[in-house]
């Protein structure tokens, strides 16, 4: 039941994100009615048509590419022929049911049934099926025009009470900070405020979640006791307060919970206040910079920015409290990860940020991962963001934060994934790049022992042949050996005369083995040869270093551990 909710509640957040600019569209339409009339048509216009037909095609387009986008269309028509387009919910499930119904007989029942005649059955089906569902949703869509008419309703008269406003305050504060904030306003307040804004021409809805206030108050706190990150906290005032990026905060409160008391009581004084004077918006200011809350303003705009400048200052007021009294303070740290991006020159690299919106905090780290790959003048590796159940290569490398990282992996079990505290922590992007795609300072300086060692770290599980084949075609299968259980050693072909060792590392080991480092050995010199050998057996004795080997995602590890150096130095010292 949980899993249905909370795919429900995302289904329709990205439904709405997809829109959001029609929204924001009627919204300055609604504001310039008084000042010019003639807009009163244009309002029409985009409310009962324009804005339900997008929803429509939006949700058919989502449960299939092909048919469903016009599915959805026709679905939404038959709402409009009813003439109540003001729930956007009732606008969803129908384009839903007729866009799934299309697609559930299009691939169980057309395709199988009537081979090599499916264009024109599926141009036959889905017109006659649309039809159908008219005369079908004609009975039923009063009663369902009840249902949703009724539910909406009460939350309505519940945001128009004081107790109400309070209460979705305390529940909207607490639920941001663990990144639900997109869901939140675009899959609730968004649809309510939608509604009461055909209805009265404004909505407090719109406020409640997109006033910048209390996590300004944070950020400003952080900023005059946080000396040493002033840089990283001033961009984030920035961002928070006019880019409307909200998410920017809300990693400093979960790495401090008891900041929640600041931002319920900051977003508690804001959406008070704003109740009290009749503070309200004329659509969805998102992102919620500012700048579009001003512009969107169905009042005066001084009594609005009072508002939001009460609320961070009470929330300012209280983090700072909260933080001056603390015996540990916040240390900017960046979570160490187990994972490895293996170099390749040919193979095109991409690195996706995600959040649960793809709008706002992962659009910020993607761009700041751009920068840094700018800097550094990497080729074959690019940045972008998305959303979480967006459509990922298998191959790419994904960055999230720490709270979505579960998640994300369960949706993604193919991808390497990693966390972040701060989706604006420039030094995480930064070491992340020099460590993994760039040759570092020390490696370039490596001396000519090294130039013979080549590592390749958490690879896929693969078969024991595969896993010889991907050393190179200096190695002979037939050759090889075990050494333990965790160790294959493979010698060089008959005819190869070069000297390195490849090290690769399974940490899942390879099929229907418990080996996890393959290695090839490619040496002339039979000293460097036997002392690694002996040096092999020996570790395959040592049950802590086997474990230790087995999760590390450090060469240097390999090298020390296996003395590489020393093996390579003495072998041609005594040869």
């Amino acid at each position: 039941m949980k899993n249905i909710l909370c795919k429900t509640g995302e289904f329709i957040q990205r439904i709405i994100i997809k829109n959001i600019l029609l929204f924001i569209t009627v919204g300055f339409i609604q504001w310039l009615v008084p000042y010019y009339p003639p807009f009163s048509l244009l309002s029409l216009i985009f409310t009962k048509y324009a804005v339900p037909l997008s929803i429509g095609y939006t949700t058919g387009n989502y449960i299939d590419e092909k048919h469903g986008g016009i599915s959805g269309i026709i679905g939404t028509s038959l709402i409009i022929s009813t003439g109540d387009t003001r729930n956007i919910l009732e606008v969803i499930l129908i384009s839903f049911l007729v866009s799934y119904t299309v697609k559930f007989f299009k691939e169980k029942i057309l395709i199988k049934v009537v081979p090599g005649f499916e264009m024109f059955a599926i141009n036959f089906f889905v017109p006659a099926t649309s039809i159908l569902y008219y005369f079908i949703f004609l009975k039923i869509i009063p009663y369902i025009n009840i249902f949703f008419k009724e539910g909406t309703d009460i939350f309505l008269k519940i945001g128009n009470e004081i107790w109400g406003v309070a209460i979705l305050t305390v529940i909207i504060e607490i639920c941001k900070i663990f990144f639900i904030n997109n869901f939140i306003n675009h899959g609730f307040l968004a649809v309510m405020g939608y509604k009461e804004l055909l209805l009265d021409g404004k909505s407090l809805f719109f406020l409640l979640e997109t006033n910048p206030g209390p996590g300004l108050g944070i950020l400003l706190a952080l900023y005059f006791l946080s000396k040493n990150k002033r840089k990283n906290m001033f961009s984030s005032i920035i961002i928070e307060f006019f880019g409307g990026i909200h998410e920017i905060y809300f990693s400093y409160v979960l790495k401090n919970l008891k900041l929640i008391s600041a931002v319920i009581l900051g977003g508690l004084a804001g959406n008070i206040f704003f109740y009290y004077f009749n503070v309200s918006l004329s659509g969805v200011p998102s992102p919620g910079s500012v700048i579009l809350i001003t512009l969107l303003s169905s009042g005066s705009r001084i009594i609005l920015l009072t508002g939001i400048l009460l609320s961070s200052m009470v929330s300012f007021g209280t983090a700072y409290m909260l933080l001056t009294y603390e015996k540990q303070r916040d240390k900017n740290k960046t979570t160490e990860e187990t994972f490895f991006i293996k170099e390749t020159e040919n193979i095109e690299t991409e690195i996706v940020v995600l959040c649960n919106g793809g709008m706002g905090s992962s659009h910020i780290g993607s761009t700041i991962l751009k920068k840094t790959i700018d800097k550094y003048k990497i080729e074959n590796v690019k940045a972008y963001s998305s959303f979480i159940g967006d459509n990922i290569k298998n191959h790419s490398f994904i960055i999230t934060h720490n709270n979505l990282k579960n998640k994300v992996q369960k949706i993604y079990p193919k991808n390497i994934v990693v966390g972040l505290e701060d989706y604006t922590d420039y030094n995480f992007y930064d070491e992340l790049i020099k460590k993994y795609f760039i040759l570092e300072e020390s490696k370039k300086n490596n001396d000519k022992c090294e130039e013979k060692i080549k590592i390749n770290l958490n690879l896929k599980s693969m078969s024991k042949e595969e896993s010889v084949n991907f050393l190179g075609k200096d190695f002979n299968f037939d050759s090889s050996f075990q050494i333990g259980e965790n160790f294959l050693i493979v010698p060089k072909r008959e005819n190869v005369f070069s000297d390195k060792i490849t090290l690769n590392q399974y940490p899942y080991g390879i099929k229907e083995s418990e080996v996890f480092l393959v290695i090839g050995i490619c040496t002339q010199n039979d000293e460097i040869y036997n002392r690694f050998i002996e040096k092999i057996y020996e570790i395959s004795q040592d049950k802590n270093l086997i474990s230790e080997l087995e999760i590390s995602d450090d060469e240097e590890d390999f090298i020390k551990t296996l003395e590489l150096n020393k093996i390579f130095k003495e072998g041609e010292k005594n040869a």
